[in-house]
């Protein structure tokens, strides 16, 4: 395929965003262009359109068509204790929470679930209190799958190296059994998290938290979605909570930064002061 076919102007892209959001009501109009173009191409090459046009005619008219577009523009990576050193960090704050204080935590954009099953194994392990664990993403399907805390085997090696990296001595196997060749979360840690469908773009959300997870989504945005999605989560934080943000996000340059302290410039934790 050449790359003229490949090519996607601003104007071409911005119209077919608008189509995209009148006719299933999903808004990527404010994720940044050249991540959308990268996942479009990628859509295009795989489906083995003949054009730009000929894929965006079927995803307007074929909902399956856009279903599977949906799916490449989904935010879905994630790892167990993903950035193994970023939970040794928030780890030595969450220990100092007086047992009096259970906390309320929220993992937003969790995809498969795996962020929100390393938080609950570290929570757990540390006996850190808590009241609740919330994981939300804007993706139903991915949001189901991460419901019902299974492991597909093909990462595990790469997970449980993470989990080692973090010298916490957590007993991967105290949390997970092996059935059907694949690793699910015990019943009893699995009815512990809930999971629910939310875009971070809609006001919603479910009440005040002490501890929120907003990693490696804002990259995606363009600058005015980001503090949108910041001011929410702001919001949504109890004083001297912690807000959580990915390696390559930073609050320095957001609307919202006065209202916080940084806690830790390297791995992205913030309190909100």
């Amino acid at each position: 395929m050449s790359n003229h076919i490949l090519e996607i102007s601003d104007e071409v892209l911005e119209s077919f965003l608008e189509k995209i959001f009148k006719t299933y009501g999903i808004d990527f109009r404010r994720y940044g262009k050249a991540h959308l173009k990268r996942r479009f191409r990628h859509r295009l090459t795989f489906a083995k359109y003949s054009s730009f046009t000929e894929m965006k005619e079927d995803v307007i008219k074929n909902k399956a068509a856009f279903d599977a577009l949906f799916e490449d523009l989904s935010i879905n990576v994630t790892e167990l204790f993903r950035d193994p050193l970023f939970y040794e960090s928030l780890h030595q704050f969450l220990v100092q929470v007086p047992e009096q204080k259970p906390l309320s935590i929220w993992i937003s954009a969790c995809a498969s679930g795996e962020e929100a099953y390393s938080i609950l194994m570290m929570m757990e392990h540390f006996k850190i209190p808590y009241e609740r664990i919330v994981a939300t993403d804007f993706n139903m399907q991915i949001v189901e799958k991460a419901s019902k805390g299974i492991l597909d085997t093909t990462y595990i090696k790469e997970y449980l190296k993470n989990l080692g990296a973090t010298n916490f001595n957590i007993d991967f196997y105290k949390f997970f059994d092996f059935k059907d060749d694949k690793y699910h979360l015990k019943e009893q840690f699995l009815k512990k998290i809930a999971f629910a469908t939310q875009n971070l773009m809609d006001e919603h959300h479910f009440g005040s938290f002490d501890l929120i997870l907003c990693r490696n989504v804002l990259i995606y945005f363009e600058k005015e979605l980001q503090n949108q999605v910041i001011d929410i989560l702001t919001n949504s934080l109890d004083s001297e909570g912690l807000l959580c943000l990915g390696a390559k996000e930073s609050l320095r340059f957001m609307d919202s930064y006065p209202q916080f302290r940084t806690i830790h410039q390297n791995h992205k934790i913030y309190q909100k002061k």
